[in-house]
Formats: structure tokens, sequence, C-alpha cells
């Protein structure tokens, strides 16, 4: 049997440093974890605005990071 799980993070700007540092550790963890088969990590480089989504405004546009690589457009 297999899943997927989706985890939404939004980060004060001054713990950023930290929180990655957490999530490189996480991903060590997480990826000695038997049956594991795909794992990804996404950086928004803005906060999730719910006024914006209750708006029906388009969404700003985004990028994405995987750590330890380049920021690349998608």
């Amino acid at each position: 049997m297999s899943f997927t799980e989706i985890c939404i993070y939004q980060v004060k700007p001054q713990k950023v440093e930290e929180f990655e540092a957490l999530m490189l550790e996480a991903k060590g963890f997480l990826e000695k974890q038997e049956g594991l088969l795909l794992f990804r990590f996404v950086k928004r480089e803005y906060h999730i605005d719910l006024d914006q989504i209750k708006e029906g405004l388009p969404p700003k546009k985004i990028c994405m990071k995987a750590i330890g690589n380049p920021l690349k457009d998608v």
C-alpha cells in the first residue's frame, strides 16, 4: 500500500536557516526508512496569504528549490 504525504510550513523570516537545518536532519532520517520511494522538499519564497485565496486572486509565481540545488523556475 502506498500513500503521499504533503506538509506545508510557514516559517518566520528570522527562523528560515534554523528550519532548513532541521529539515536536512529530517531528510536524512526519512530517507533511511524502509519503503520510501521518493522524497522532496519544495521551498516557496513567500508566505501563504489566506486573504488572497479567499478573494480568489491568482497565486504568485512559484519557484522550486530542492535543498542543496540551485533555484529553478517551474
